[in-house]
């Protein structure tokens, strides 16, 4: 369980920081990487897109982690994800870190 919670975890922390990337930088969407999300977020909203996103992602897993059998390949399935989430999470760290200092260094 504690898999699928850190799953959760960084699915948020994932799009706080997205949104962080895209409202707060002067890139905007050129800040986010997957083309449906931008296209989304173009159609409805950066917040909503970003919920929609994100919600069905933790409906997936949490429907895979619930219903599926084989538990142990659930396991190692979610904690390829996590480990694939984290370097994404501390990727968006990094990057808007970067940002913050150009920024305030160029002031």
């Amino acid at each position: 369980m504690a898999v699928l919670v850190w799953f959760i975890v960084l699915q948020v922390l994932d799009g706080i920081l997205t949104y962080c990337g895209i409202t707060h930088t002067s890139l905007g969407l050129d800040y986010e990487g997957n083309y449906l999300l931008v296209l989304l977020a173009i159609k409805v909203g950066v917040s909503t897109a970003l919920i929609l996103f994100k919600g069905v992602s933790i409906g997936i897993g949490w429907l895979i982690f619930k219903y599926c059998r084989d538990q142990k390949m659930i396991m190692h399935i979610l904690l390829f994800l996590n480990g694939f989430l984290t370097c994404i999470v501390l990727e968006h760290m990094y990057a808007l870190l970067i940002i913050y200092d150009v920024l305030h260094r160029s002031s």
